[in-house]
C-alpha cells in the first residue's frame, strides 16, 4: 500500500520540476477512487442558477430581436447607463463567475471514476455548455458591433463579388446593411480563411439582417463547440485526472460564453485552430502542427507568434508515434535528426502553401495582410498609457510616441517568444514517453506565457475577447496558478466593460484619465498575482528566486 507520505513525496517531486506537470496515477489515488455524486449534484445546481442568470441578466434585458434592426446599439444606449442598470450587470457576473468557479473546484477526478460516472459528468459539462450557448445567441451582441461589421465585409465578398481587404464599407451605398457598421472606413482586419468563411454564411443567409446575425453567431458556437471537444480530447491524453475539470473550465467560462455565443467574435475559430495544433502535438502529429497553427493566423494573426515555440518542440521531440497494438512498456527507438528536419520543413512547406492559397483570390500587396491596417489603434492598454504619458509629459509628437511604443512592444513580444523557444531546446531532446510528457508541458506552458505576456503588455488596442487565447491555452496546462492567473484576466476584461460604458459616461473624465483607469482594472489583478508566484520561491526559502517565476516553474498542482 502506498503511503499518504509516499504520495506527497510524489506529488512535491512533480511540483520541484521547473515548467513541468507530469501525470502520476498512484495506487493511493486508485484506492481512493470513488464516484463522487455530490459533486456532480452540485454541479447540476449551479448550472441551472448559471442558465437562469445567463437569462435573466444577459438575454431578457438584451433581446436580439428588440434591437437587431436599430444601428448601432451597445450596452450604454440600451440600458441607459443608469445606476440600477449598472448593479444588474455587476450582480449578473459575480452570479455567474461565483458559479462557474466552484463548479470548476467540485469539479471531480475524472482518471479513478467509473466509465458511467465519466459519461454522466461529460455529459452534464457539454450538456450545460449547449443550453449555455443557445441560450445567448438570442442576446443583442451588447460588447461590440464586429459581428455587424464582419456580416457587411462578407456582403462584399457573397453579394458584390468584391475584396474585403481592399474595399471600405463606405464606398457601399444604398446597402440596406450599411448603416449597422461601426468602422465604415476600414477594410477587413482578419485573415483570408475567415473572410471565406465569412462569405460562404452571408451566401446562406441572404438579405436577412436577423438571419445573418444568427447564422454567423451558430458559425462560432460550432467552432465553440469543436473546442470544447479538443479540450477534452487533449487532457484525456495528456492530464487524465482532468479531463473533466480542464473541460468545464474551459466550456463554463463566463467570458467565453458571453463574447462567442453572445457577441459573436470569431476568435472561436482562431481558438478552435490553436486547440487543434495542441492536440495534434500532444498525439506526436508533428507534420500537421504548424500547418493547424497557420489556420488559426490566417483567421486572426495571434497564432502566428506560437510559431518558434512549436518549431522549438518539434525539433526536440524525437519519440516516434506508437502504432495500434504497439506495447506501451516498449520504449521505440527515437527518430533521427534528419527525420525532425523533415517534418519541420514539410510542415513549413504545407503551412506556407495554405498562406498562398488562401491570400490568392484577395491579395494586392502587402496592405492585402489585414493585421497591419491597425497599427495606429491604442486603447484601454499599458502601450496606450505608454503613449500619453510620451506625448503629454515627455513633449514627443504622436506619431513618434506610437512608433517607440510600438517597437517597443513588439520587442518584448519577440523577446518572450525567444525566451520560450530557448527554454524547449534547452530542455533535452524527448526519447522516452516521460520526457516526451515533460516537452509537451513545456510547449503548453511557453504558448501560454507567450500570450499572457502578450496580452498583458504587447497588445496596444486591448478587447476582453482576446482573453479567450488565454482562457483556451490554460486549461490543457492543467494547473490551478495558472487558472488563477486566467481568471484574475478574466475579471479584469470585464471590469473593462464597466469603464466604458458606465464610469466614463458617469463622469466623462478626460481621455488620458480613463484609459489609465481602465488599464488598471484589466491589468492590475493578473499582473500582482503573478509577481507573486516569482516572488513566492523567495520567502518559501526554495532557490532560484526570480528566475522560478510562473513561466519557469510548474507553480501548485492543489
Amino acid at each position: 500500500m502506498t503511503s499518504t507520505i509516499d504520495r506527497e513525496r510524489e506529488e512535491a517531486a512533480t511540483r520541484e520540476q521547473p515548467g513541468i506537470v507530469a501525470y502520476v496515477a498512484t495506487e493511493a489515488h486508485r484506492e481512493h477512487s470513488g464516484d463522487s455524486w455530490l459533486s456532480l449534484t452540485a454541479i447540476v445546481l449551479l448550472g441551472g442558477i448559471s442558465g437562469v442568470a445567463y437569462y435573466l441578466g444577459f438575454v431578457q434585458p438584451y433581446q436580439l430581436g428588440d434591437y437587431y434592426n436599430k444601428p448601432l446599439m451597445d450596452l450604454a444606449k440600451i440600458n441607459g447607463h443608469t445606476s440600477t442598470a449598472a448593479n444588474a450587470w455587476a450582480f449578473t457576473w459575480v452570479l455567474l463567475f461565483t458559479c462557474y468557479y466552484f463548479a470548476f473546484r467540485l469539479c471531480p477526478r475524472s482518471d479513478n471514476v467509473s466509465a458511467t460516472f465519466k459519461r454522466v459528468a461529460l455529459f452534464l459539462i457539454c450538456g450545460y455548455a449547449a443550453f449555455f450557448s443557445i441560450t445567448l445567441i438570442s442576446m443583442y451582441p451588447v460588447g461590440a458591433a464586429d459581428i455587424f461589421d464582419q456580416i457587411f465585409r462578407a456582403r462584399l465578398l457573397s453579394h458584390y463579388h468584391l475584396n474585403p481587404f481592399t474595399t471600405l464599407p463606405n464606398n457601399i451605398q444604398g446597402d440596406p446593411f450599411q448603416p449597422f457598421v461601426a468602422w465604415k472606413g476600414d477594410a477587413s482586419p482578419y485573415g483570408p480563411l475567415w473572410e471565406l468563411l465569412a462569405g460562404g454564411t452571408s451566401a446562406l443567409a441572404g438579405n436577412n439582417l436577423l438571419t445573418n446575425l444568427i447564422l454567423f453567431k451558430l458559425l462560432v458556437v460550432a467552432a465553440y463547440g469543436g473546442c470544447v471537444a479538443l479540450t477534452y480530447s487533449i487532457l484525456r491524453v495528456s492530464r487524465p485526472d482532468w479531463a473533466l475539470r480542464g473541460t468545464l473550465f474551459f466550456a463554463w467560462n463566463p467570458l467565453v460564453l458571453f463574447e462567442i455565443a453572445g457577441n459573436g467574435h470569431n476568435d472561436a475559430i482562431v481558438v478552435f485552430f490553436l486547440l487543434l495544433a495542441v492536440y495534434l502535438f500532444v498525439l506526436a502529429r508533428r507534420t500537421a502542427v504548424i500547418p493547424a497553427l497557420m489556420l488559426g493566423a490566417l483567421t486572426k494573426f495571434v497564432p502566428i507568434v506560437l510559431l518558434p515555440v512549436a518549431a522549438a518542440a518539434i525539433w526536440r521531440d524525437r519519440t516516434r508515434r506508437m502504432a495500434a497494438g504497439d506495447d506501451v512498456a516498449t520504449e521505440q527507438p527515437p527518430i533521427k535528426k534528419f527525420d525532425a528536419f523533415s517534418t519541420l520543413a514539410v510542415g513549413s512547406v504545407i503551412a506556407l502553401g495554405l498562406g498562398v492559397v488562401l491570400y490568392a483570390p484577395f491579395w494586392q500587396g502587402p496592405s492585402t495582410v489585414g493585421a497591419l491596417s491597425r497599427q495606429a489603434l491604442f486603447t484601454a492598454s499599458i502601450p496606450k498609457v505608454a503613449l500619453d504619458a510620451l506625448v503629454a509629459d515627455a513633449g514627443i509628437g504622436e506619431l513618434t510616441a506610437q512608433g517607440l511604443v510600438r517597437n517597443s512592444a513588439l520587442a518584448l513580444v519577440v523577446a518572450v517568444v525567444v525566451v520560450m523557444s530557448l527554454r524547449v531546446l534547452l530542455g533535452g531532446e524527448a526519447h522516452t514517453q516521460d520526457e516526451r510528457r515533460l516537452l509537451v508541458a513545456r510547449t503548453l506552458a511557453g504558448f501560454y506565457e507567450v500570450i499572457f505576456f502578450y496580452l498583458a503588455f504587447a497588445t496596444l488596442w486591448f478587447q476582453p475577447w482576446y482573453l479567450i487565447w488565454l482562457i483556451a491555452l490554460t486549461a490543457p496546462l492543467a494547473r490551478y496558478t495558472n487558472a488563477n492567473r486566467t481568471l484574475l484576466f478574466c475579471v479584469g476584461g470585464v471590469a473593462n466593460y464597466f469603464i466604458w460604458d458606465f464610469v466614463w459616461l458617469w463622469n466623462r473624465a478626460p481621455s488620458r484619465e480613463i484609459q489609465i483607469m481602465a488599464a488598471l482594472a484589466v491589468y492590475t489583478l493578473p499582473l500582482l498575482y503573478t509577481l507573486y508566484l516569482w516572488l513566492r520561491p523567495l520567502w518559501e526559502g526554495k532557490a532560484g528566486g526570480v528566475i522560478s517565476a510562473p513561466a519557469l516553474s510548474a507553480g501548485d498542482m492543489t
